[in-house]
């Protein structure tokens, strides 16, 4: 086959699974049992019946609703300058004087290297160092130490 043609079929096949999956879920919310309008927990189960007339629950005193605490108001933004003031920050400068003008952005600098230190170096031999590369003898070796030093 060709791959056009095994991707024609995995899309097939995965659309299928997909539209299945769908029917299920509607099937699933349609079956569904449903709780009675107007209330905020499903009902009791069918096999209990009410509890006896002295046995109820105490209904707690009605008391009028309190009305809820006013929201906070936010100040206006104040984005117009007053006339006869500065618009900038210096307070000596004259009220009628352009914006500045910038001609560029200024390059940062860097010292080129990280703001810490190298790492330290870890205790013990360097594995990678000459001399030290695990060969096939050592390879043999190391093995046999495994096996010694597990008790088998």
């Amino acid at each position: 086959m060709t791959h056009a043609a095994l991707m024609n079929a995995a899309l097939f096949f995965f659309l299928l699974f997909l539209t299945l999956l769908l029917v299920t879920f509607v099937g699933a919310v349609i079956v569904a049992p449903s709780a009675p309008p107007g209330t905020g927990s499903p009902e009791a189960p069918a096999g209990e019946a009410p509890a006896p007339p002295g046995l109820e629950a105490p209904m707690p005193p009605v008391h009028a609703p309190v009305p809820p605490a006013p929201l906070p108001r936010r100040q206006p933004l104040t984005t117009a300058t007053a006339a006869g003031t500065t618009r900038w920050s210096d307070a000596s400068a004259p009220t009628n004087a352009p914006p500045p003008v910038y001609n560029g952005v200024r390059r940062p600098t860097v010292s080129g290297s990280p703001p810490w230190g190298p790492a330290p170096r870890p205790p013990g031999p360097d594995p990678w160092a000459a001399g030290q590369v695990l060969n096939a003898a050592s390879a043999d070796e190391l093995a046999e130490h495994l096996e010694e030093t597990s008790g088998r």
